[in-house]
């Protein structure tokens, strides 16, 4: 009889890669129930679930190992609740620091179904953390209109654009500048649209 999950297994349950569990239990973090001393094998058991889904949340949040360790180590619930307070007040305020999100859509996205996709913030001078890289936008020539309310109906908006005799020579942009994480009212969400162009036929 096995002395408990294999390290795949746990894998799959906890969404956490096999090499990041690996990393964990050298650094301590979250150490297999039992390791086979001639196989070299770790074993987990279904009550280090919940640790593990704790450390995969707050590692999505950038929070150091070091400050995961003490969330996880601490017994006294308002020391945990303040170290994660105090995480997430550092997150507002880099945000602050940037401007509004935007998106980078691949034109095959529309036309194929399939493409390519960046999700971005601007920044001065923008960190390398976890899957976060810094990019530089090429230039382009964008047609600008500005998107009112919910993206339910965001496909009208973009329809406006191509009336102008305007066709994609590019991946479309768009700049959430309200949107749901600065309001909970979808009708004062502004999405600024822009389409790389040329002109189809003269104005």
């Amino acid at each position: 009889m096995r002395p408990g999950l294999t390290i795949g297994e746990f894998a799959q349950l906890t969404h956490l890669s096999v090499r990041t569990l690996r990393r964990y239990h050298e650094a301590g973090l979250l150490e297999p129930a039992t390791v086979d001393p001639g196989s070299g094998y770790r074993y987990y058991t279904s009550e280090q679930i919940p640790a593990a889904q704790v450390i995969h949340r707050l590692r999505e949040l950038d929070m150091p190992l070091r400050e995961v360790r003490e969330v996880l180590t601490t017994s006294d619930p308002d020391a945990r609740a303040s170290l994660v307070a105090g995480h997430l007040h550092r997150l507002e305020s880099e945000l602050e620091r940037t401007g509004p999100p935007g998106g980078s859509y691949d034109n095959e996205l529309f036309t194929m179904g399939r493409g390519d996709v960046l999700v971005y913030r601007p920044a001065t001078d923008p960190p390398t953390v976890g899957r976060v890289r810094p990019v530089t936008l090429p230039a382009a020539e964008l047609a600008v209109t500005m998107h009112h309310g919910p993206h339910d109906d965001i496909d009208v908006s973009y329809g406006r654009l191509g009336a102008h005799a305007l066709a994609v020579d590019g991946p479309v942009h768009e700049r959430y500048l309200v949107g749901p994480r600065d309001s909970a009212d979808p009708s004062s969400w502004r999405t600024e649209i822009g389409w790389p162009i040329f002109r189809l036929s003269p104005v």
